[in-house]
């Protein structure tokens, strides 16, 4: 059942946003946010909002054909299978622990994972060491006795191996401008030299299958901005985060052959996000670690999902109070008081302003124990029609969205045997 509440709810969490209105250097344009049908007009009781969620449900399933992305699949797949299993060539000049490693099957490894899981947002994510340590592993790799052995040298990184007898090319690519920053940790002064992004493509009998490109712009103490596309099949993932000391935004959109699935935005305003001098700082103290409520005011996210459903959220992070152990409904009480004031999450049907509901925080008795009682906020979705209230996983029950279950158990079958 967390399956549903994934689709439907939970992606406020999963996915941070998109960008509308900007076109990445690759040419693709991150799509525009789904418009709703607009047909329902006024708020649901639980009940009739359960029927709309299952058809939305079965809107966003139907989207995913599993056939569509199984040549990817099993390319990507054998690549990190290789991977597991054959070392790259051993260099007197690098140590051990490097000479071994290949972030290159990791990174084969961790994209075939999101795609596995449907975990997308995690698809757009690059591990560092394609920057940071691209230079040590340029070169034309190809599979000799279930070695990676290197044929020639390059500027990038190309593995070759086949699939299903096709010849397949694993490539990464870096981009043409540099980041270069120098910092002093207190002891000694260094310098960092970095590709400013990386483009990462898996081709098959010359087809392309994948490609990610992620270009950072990076301005020392005053702002960053990352921009990652990833298209593998039908899929189109795009990410724009940007960074500056007063604001962070971060955005995504997923979309199948051209249309949005999940569209995004977030926004977090407050002091000091570039100031690394100031971080190294804090770290250098080594006496207690950095708290989130000392830097950030204030959050707001809007989460579409093509169009059916929308999650608009708005939190006072700095006014938020936290806690330890609650030993009384009324200590609870005053607890959930306050994160209903400033932590307000709404959510709303078809693209329609009519309010249907919001996640409030009630008091819950959690534990008794010696005569001493433990009592924590917990977080409920409450319906306005009707002033019902359901726990998550009260609501998001399986006699309840049973069809709906049955649905996602189908077509992650059907994804999962592309893995075996």
């Amino acid at each position: 059942m967390k399956k549903i509440v994934y689709l439907l709810a939970a992606a406020a969490l999963t996915f941070s946003a998109c960008h509308k209105d900007s076109e990445g250097e690759d040419g693709v344009t991150p799509a525009n946010e789904p418009k709703g049908k607009g047909d329902v007009k006024e708020a649901l009781d639980n009940q009739k909002a359960k029927e709309q969620l299952q058809t939305y449900a079965t809107d966003f399933l139907n989207s995913f054909k599993p056939e569509d992305q199984k040549g990817l699949i099993e390319a990507l797949n054998t690549f990190a299978n290789i991977c597991d299993d054959a070392n790259l060539p051993w260099d007197e000049d690098k140590d051990e622990e490097i000479s071994k490693k290949n972030f290159a099957g990791l990174y084969a490894k961790n994209l075939a994972e999101a795609l596995e899981k449907k975990a997308y947002s995690k698809a757009t994510t690059v591990n560092e060491e394609f920057v940071w340590e691209f230079k040590e592993y340029t070169g034309v790799y190809e599979l000799k006795d279930n070695e990676w052995v290197k044929t020639s040298e390059s500027s990038d990184i190309v593995f070759k191996y086949t699939c299903n007898g096709k010849d397949c090319e694993f490539k990464a690519v870096q981009a043409s401008g540099k980041i270069e920053e120098t910092f002093n940790d207190g002891e000694e002064t260094y310098k960092i030299d970095l590709p400013a992004g990386v483009t990462i493509t898996l081709t098959q009998a010359g087809s392309e299958l994948f490609k990610t490109v992620l270009d950072v712009n990076y301005k020392s103490q005053e702002s960053m901005k990352t921009t990652a596309s990833v298209k593998f099949a039908n899929l189109t993932i795009t990410s724009d985060t940007k960074i500056t000391n007063t604001e962070i935004t971060d955005n995504q959109t997923v979309a199948i052959d051209g249309n949005t699935l999940i569209w995004a935005t977030g926004s977090a305003k407050g002091t000091r996000f570039c100031d690394v001098d100031h971080f190294e700082t804090v770290a250098q103290k080594d006496e207690e670690d950095v708290e989130m409520q000392d830097y950030v005011d204030n959050f707001t996210a809007e989460v579409n999902i093509m169009g059916n459903v929308q999650i608009k959220s708005e939190v006072e992070y700095a006014k938020l109070e936290g806690y330890d152990e609650l030993k009384s409904k009324e200590e609870a009480q005053k607890i959930c008081d306050i994160w209903n004031k400033y932590c307000v999450v709404k959510f709303f049907f078809s693209g329609s302003d009519v309010e249907q509901g919001r996640i409030k925080f009630l008091p819950e008795l959690t534990e008794e124990w010696r005569g001493e009682e433990y009592w924590d906020a917990n977080p409920v979705i409450y319906f306005n029609a009707d002033n019902t209230s359901y726990a998550f996983e009260d609501y998001f029950n399986e006699d309840r969205f049973a069809n709906t279950e049955d649905q996602c158990e189908a077509l992650w079958d059907k994804y999962e045997a592309y893995w075996k």
